[in-house]
């Protein structure tokens, strides 16, 4: 890590830091990568940088799939602009970024797939940032497969994102940037 730091004195990964499952790459909220906060995805064995999201607006809480190739993370808003925070998924190159998960009047954090792929557990939060009490911060569960999803009956974002689906959407308690924990279970021997 040293040499990373060496070599890139301009860049940054200062926030949600985390290994790829195949422990070749890490992901990370960056600095130096454009005038915002951006993902950036480091090369473990040489320090390799690349930008995963759009370099023009705010984006955070990068987390890996499971398939260690492609990065879910919260593309944000241009401050100028102002919007709604939603879950992305782009490839760790940068490339094939979509839309997972938008819902007008809430802000999409902490994106997390499951384990095996099939789900997403992510914040909804109705402020941007601040401790999940105040921000009316709750967390919530969908299945990838019925992603590209939009939440509630916002017109615009179902004009914006024309195919999206509607999908289930299991709202839990108050959360904050949720992680899965996996755990093979079964009658001891």
């Amino acid at each position: 890590m040293s040499r990373l730091v060496q070599r890139h004195r301009e860049f940054t990964l200062v926030e949600q830091l985390g290994w790829s499952p195949d422990g070749k790459w890490f992901a990370g909220t960056a600095n130096g990568l454009g005038p915002y906060w951006n993902i950036g995805r480091v090369e473990a064995a040489t320090g390799a940088i690349n930008a995963v999201s759009e370099t023009d607006r705010y984006n955070c809480t990068p987390d890996w799939m499971p398939d260690s190739r492609r990065i879910v993370y919260a593309r944000g808003i241009i401050p100028e602009e102002g919007g709604w925070a939603e879950s992305w998924v782009a490839d760790g190159n940068g490339g094939r970024k979509s839309m997972r998960y938008a819902e007008e009047g809430r802000h999409v954090y902490g994106a997390c797939p499951s384990p095996d792929g099939k789900y997403l557990v992510f914040t909804r939060s109705a402020k941007d940032l601040g401790s999940a009490d105040r921000a009316g911060t709750r967390l919530a569960i969908i299945r990838w497969e019925d992603t590209p999803m939009v939440g509630g009956e916002s017109g615009k974002l179902r004009e914006k994102y024309p195919d999206a689906r509607r999908g289930p959407r299991l709202d839990l308690s108050s959360g904050w940037e949720p992680c899965w924990t996996y755990s093979e279970t079964g009658a001891a021997r």
